[in-house]
């Protein structure tokens, strides 16, 4: 820092060049450092994204711990325990599905998640890093439980549901009856009617998508929408694209969009 203000002081001179370099020497050992440190055992840990409850108990105990001047500081213990008991048990999502529906990460039986389709290199590591998943986008397990073709790809989801990723129409007839989710950038036929299906029309309205299922319901959470509970029907369809949904939505309340611009996101079709 001595040497950038000396840097600056000395430019209008024309003598700063021996200045940086000095700064240059000094930046190089604290580099040389900072990969030192790096390369330890565990020292880069990746974690799920916090979720708002985590977040609120963590931030008021760092509010309580810092503000007071007395005793009273000890009291953050309690806030800032129950935030990391929060985190110890994150919220993941089950399906993250890109805003053009060109790609998904779906949660499998291993339980990690696995790519179907082309989402681009940024959004992969997104939906990665916000599920605490460490693995690069180029890693090939990510695409080890999916079975795809030329038409799309089918896998089967974390809770047995078959979730079918759909890239061409033909696939429709067949995962139309067999699929529990289906997800497409297409136009959902009129007659796909028993599972629930998310397609182009319902993208387009709802931008980036998630979807988180339980036993009786399906938690769709979307940039433009917000946060929609559906019930689990059983044998009648969800379907929140082509035809009208059998479960109701509850209020939706608005989520920021954290996906690529228009212009930078992948819509190559699957090879």
């Amino acid at each position: 820092m001595p040497s950038a203000v000396l840097g600056v002081l000395a430019y209008p001179f024309g003598l700063d060049r021996p200045v940086w370099q000095v700064m240059g020497a000094a930046v190089e050992q604290v580099l040389a450092v900072s990969a030192w440190v790096g390369s330890f055992s565990g020292s880069t840990m990746v974690v799920p994204a916090l979720s708002i409850g985590a977040l609120a108990f963590l931030s008021l105990g760092l509010l309580i711990l810092t503000i007071p001047a007395s005793p009273l500081r000890w009291m953050a213990l309690l806030p800032a325990g129950m935030g990391l008991a929060f985190t110890s048990v994150p919220d993941r999502h089950d399906v993250f599905i890109d805003r053009e529906g060109a790609g998904a990460a779906i949660r499998g039986a291993q339980g990690q998640l696995a790519l179907v389709g082309r989402p681009s290199d940024f959004v992969t590591e997104q939906w990665l890093r916000a599920d605490g998943d460490g693995r690069n986008v180029d890693d090939a397990s990510l695409r080890r439980e999916a079975r795809c073709d030329t038409a799309g790809c089918v896998m089967v989801a974390a809770d047995g549901r078959r979730i079918a990723f759909v890239q061409d129409y033909a696939a429709f007839e067949e995962d139309c009856r067999r699929a529990n989710v289906i997800v497409t950038r297409l136009q959902a036929p009129p007659t796909c009617r028993l599972p629930f299906v998310l397609d182009g029309k319902a993208l387009k309205e709802r931008g980036a998508t998630t979807l988180r299922f339980g036993p009786d319901k399906i938690e769709v959470t979307s940039v433009r929408k917000g946060h929609e509970v559906m019930t689990w029907p059983g044998d009648r369809s969800i379907q929140i694209g082509g035809a009208p949904a059998q479960g109701r939505p509850t209020a939706a309340r608005p989520v920021p969009e954290q996906d690529l611009p228009e212009d930078e996101v992948s819509t190559d079709e699957l090879d």
